[in-house]
């Protein structure tokens, strides 16, 4: 034989896989008649160990699964074996072992050459049905409890409660307990049951978890659609307020267009009335051409607008259109052939040129010293001829003298 092969798998009271359980792999030494470390290491997350080891001896070894750490606590001892002919390979499935925790004891001796020895047990091979450390715990807990108080009788394994605890048993565990005794394998009967019940409830609770995430995650979503909302309707709020500005703008806009011509023919009448009473009162001034920039909303067809005010606002004013509006004084037939010669002393060259070509007359200039301590303003007329007042003919020339130094 070449070496010997270990394998088990370690679980909890809840049938959870140990992970991490330090675990050694024990023999009986006869020569120091003791069990003796062959190796150790560490379950792996799904609980199991698997031991490979150097064994050249030619024979089979007890072995035990102990605790790696602290006293001596034996896990399992019972185990399938089964020896490979063709590698040399002895295996030993100690198969699923359930740890006891806390409910873990001494194993006892019958006879006295062994109460020098401690050994605790602190593992058993593993009941699908129920757990034997649960079984253990709730007989403890129960006892703990005052439940049940437990009178050992000449039985073996036989618990007779008294009058009043089996009156509390009953009513906790819904057992008719008045008439028989509970065995070991009653109440293991009804913690299986019990289990089954407990299992429905906790399904239940499951369901009704289930369902109440799933009617909170509605609510959240339906929340959640209602602020969605509630914001849909203060954008519809606010445009419908936009729009209500809107309309009323439009509407006063509608009120205040006035057709262009009529604007231009209002304007060229007041600039005509201007012009006549210049003219009454013997003005050498007449109003020519005219441009006027129109700001406002103009209409569709382009053929009114309503002209903006001063009230309006900076927005308003910004966005408003501009037409510029152009009026061209049009040549009129002569009604006669003088016209009065206006003074033009102290005006500059083309100041004199504009005013007398505005009446139809023309200019010659001439310049005349007088010399740098004059109070005259240089470049502006001092002297003309004809004098002012005089009646002119249209088209003559008017000889105007200007200062220089």
């Amino acid at each position: 034989m070449k070496a010997i092969q270990v394998y088990a798998r370690f679980m909890n009271s809840q049938d959870q896989p140990v992970n991490s359980l330090a675990v050694s792999v024990e023999t009986f030494d006869l020569q120091k008649n003791a069990w003796t470390e062959l190796a150790k290491s560490a379950s792996r997350s799904n609980g199991v160990i698997n031991f490979r080891i150097a064994f050249t001896r030619n024979e089979s070894p007890v072995l035990r699964l102990s605790e790696a750490e602290g006293e001596a606590k034996v896990l399992a001892s019972a185990c399938y074996i089964y020896y490979d002919n063709r590698n040399q390979l002895l295996s030993y499935d100690f198969g699923d072992i359930e740890l006891l925790e806390d409910t873990a004891y001494p194993l006892t001796p019958t006879q006295s050459r062994f109460s020098n020895q401690s050994i605790t047990l602190s593992g058993q091979a593993n009941r699908p049905e129920v757990s034997a450390a649960v079984l253990m715990r709730n007989l403890s807990a129960i006892n703990r409890s005052g439940i049940l108080t437990t009178n050992v009788g000449t039985v073996a394994g036989t618990v007779k409660p008294t009058a009043t605890t089996a009156e509390k048993a009953a009513a906790s565990l819904a057992l008719d307990v008045s008439s028989i005794p509970i065995t070991v394998d009653t109440y293991n009967a009804e913690l299986i049951k019990f289990r089954s019940i407990e299992a429905n409830l906790q399904n239940t609770i499951s369901l009704k978890d289930q369902d109440l995430a799933a009617q909170k995650t509605l609510l959240e979503n339906s929340q959640k659609q209602i602020t969605q909302l509630q914001k849909e309707v203060t954008r519809a709020q606010t445009a419908e307020v936009k729009l209500q500005q809107q309309n009323a703008i439009f509407t006063d806009e509608e009120k205040r267009l006035a057709p262009i011509d009529q604007i231009a023919s209002n304007i060229g009448a007041q600039i005509d009335s201007a012009n006549k009473k210049l003219q009454q009162e013997t003005r050498p001034y007449q109003i020519q051409n005219i441009s006027l920039q129109l700001k406002g909303s103009i209409s569709a067809n382009g053929q009114s607008i309503a002209l903006a005010r001063l009230t309006d606002g900076e927005a308003q004013l910004s966005n408003a259109q501009v037409m510029t509006l152009d009026l061209v004084k049009t040549a009129q037939p002569a009604t006669t052939t003088e016209v009065l010669l206006p003074d033009v002393s102290g005006l500059t060259e083309s100041s004199v040129r504009r005013l007398l070509k505005s009446i139809g007359l023309k200019t010659e200039s001439m310049t005349k010293s007088v010399g740098p301590n004059s109070q005259i303003t240089l470049g502006q007329a001092i002297s003309q001829s004809p004098k002012a007042g005089s009646k002119i003919a249209l088209n003559q020339t008017v000889i105007v003298v200007f200062a220089i130094a």
